[in-house]
């Protein structure tokens, strides 16, 4: 960008009913779409990107209106109504185990985990020199191809993200070396962000240099989140907006490889603006 501006659990989401968040305002009518709410998709450079790494048909990026008030003690529940919610369902094309008549009156939590988001720079990833994924000039170091669960990796940053092995050796790095920290640094938005890019889909065609990722993560970021200037320091920025990566089988078609599929929700409290972005990841055969 130069700025751009808790541990992983299982899947199965929670059995406990959540109560009613809004007393003012239906559930129906919680969440109301914002027509062409995230420009930066119809930016040409991210358009080409998004077709080149087979994510232009599959990634759901939306934003919509929450009509309450966003306050952290109800953030996780309104990312639950969110997705029990009969307009989301249908505007996202959701799995029908969400809307079963059997949780319309006491609807099932959505399992999700809150990102941090205070990495706001791409400096963040200039350990991928050490770690031995890309070298000095960014060019991506390339492996055997070598398929993953329907992800092919050409390179050794797209193998570390899909390959057990690999993605263990990139936390625990060489000599010690802890290059992506799993209580930190993977759960920082940017990183979560980075790793969905280089996966992409089925049908991904990987860049060769790591510039490409960084320049998209930086576009992205900088669209998804808002940030306001640091109160004691005005060139330090801090991010406004919470992030949440949903970590629910439901909210994903029962096809996909739920590894690589992502979904992240990003709560704005000022703007009172949702945007969600769900990308099921589709093997090709």
């Amino acid at each position: 960008m130069a700025d751009c501006h808790e541990q992983k659990t299982g899947l199965e989401p929670s059995q406990q009913p959540v109560e009613e968040l809004v007393p003012h305002a239906g559930n129906e009518e919680l969440f109301e779409l914002i027509p062409d709410g995230v420009p930066v998709l119809k930016d040409s450079e991210v358009k080409h990107k998004l077709l080149q790494w087979n994510l232009n048909e599959t990634l759901q990026l939306q934003r919509f209106r929450v009509k309450a008030k966003i306050t952290p003690d109800v953030e996780e529940e309104l990312v639950t109504q969110f997705f029990h919610n009969a307009h989301v369902q249908s505007t996202l094309s959701l799995p029908e185990a969400l809307s079963s008549s059997a949780f319309k009156d006491a609807p099932q939590r959505i399992q999700c985990r809150k990102l941090r988001a205070t990495a706001t720079s791409l400096s963040f990833f200039d350990r991928l020199v050490p770690a031995g994924l890309v070298s000095g000039s960014g060019a991506l170091r390339r492996c055997l191809d070598e398929v993953y669960d329907g992800a092919t990796a050409s390179d050794l940053l797209k193998e570390a993200f899909v390959s057990a092995e690999a993605e263990e050796n990139l936390l625990e790095g060489s000599n010690n070396a802890n290059w992506f920290s799993l209580e930190q640094d993977q759960q920082e938005f940017i990183f979560q962000l980075f790793r969905a890019l280089v996966i992409g889909g089925a049908m991904c065609q990987s860049d060769e240099s790591v510039q490409p990722y960084e320049r998209m993560v930086s576009v992205l970021y900088k669209a998804l989140v808002s940030v306001k200037k640091h109160a004691s320091d005005s060139l330090v920025i801090d991010v406004t907006s919470r992030v949440y990566a949903v970590e629910d089988t439901r909210v994903l078609p029962a096809s996909c490889v739920a590894r690589f599929s992502t979904c992240f929700v990003i709560l704005d409290p000022r703007k009172r603006w949702l945007t969600v972005w769900r990308h099921p990841f589709q093997p090709f055969w």
